[in-house]
């Protein structure tokens, strides 16, 4: 009997102290949402179609990831989503690279992407890279704010992080006729 109540005991304390890092991680933080006005980004990355399970998404990601943090190039990573993977069995359609101003000396390899959007809504998250949302889920989020506000969107979806715990997830609004 005793060792069932320590057991219980033990698993209690574990789950919260479990919830108690989740929470200071910011896993139940709620993305603040906003439109902005016209929008123009210059990125410089790599074209991928393949699955985000394989190794050469991670590689790209990673090596996106390490000319920023060596400030190889200035700026942020960023990620271009033609689609989105989770509906499509994991197949991505995306531009990969980093979001850039000014000029910048780009690898032999990379190419440069000038987007511009006359409107976009756009999500802020603030919280760790193990506990943060996915970016459907923020899709899905910003998808309800724009239509409460009226506000059609594209196909497109931006996911821009500018720190290692803050992430932009940009859809571009429709131009109006």
């Amino acid at each position: 009997m005793f060792r069932r109540s320590y057991l219980f005991l033990s698993i209690a304390l574990l789950l919260t102290g479990l919830l108690i890092l989740y929470r200071y991680l910011g896993g139940f933080t709620k993305p603040r949402i906003g439109y902005f006005n016209k929008q123009e980004y210059r990125i410089g990355g790599v074209h991928y179609e393949g699955s985000i399970t394989d190794a050469e998404w991670e590689e790209l990601f990673y090596r996106m990831a390490e000319l920023v943090r060596t400030d190889s190039i200035k700026g942020d990573l960023a990620i271009v989503w033609y689609n989105e993977p989770e509906e499509e069995k994991g197949m991505a359609r995306a531009f990969i690279g980093i979001r850039f101003e000014g000029k910048v000396l780009l690898p032999p390899d990379m190419e440069t992407r000038k987007i511009i959007m006359n409107g976009v809504v756009r999500a802020t998250l603030e919280s760790h890279v193990l506990v943060i949302s996915r970016p459907v889920k923020i899709a899905r989020q910003i998808r309800s704010w724009a239509e409460e506000h009226d506000l059609p969107l594209q196909d497109i979806l931006l996911e821009i992080y500018l720190e290692e715990s803050v992430i932009h997830t940009e859809i571009p609004v429709k131009p109006r006729l």
